[in-house]
């Protein structure tokens, strides 16, 4: 299971990622 949330955090990681970069542009 610990695995399933580290993919999770990872995932949400990359979606705020990529959310700060729509808003840098």
């Amino acid at each position: 299971m610990p695995s399933q949330v580290r993919i999770g955090f990872l995932h949400v990681n990359t979606l705020k990622l990529k959310f700060g970069h729509l808003l840098s542009s």
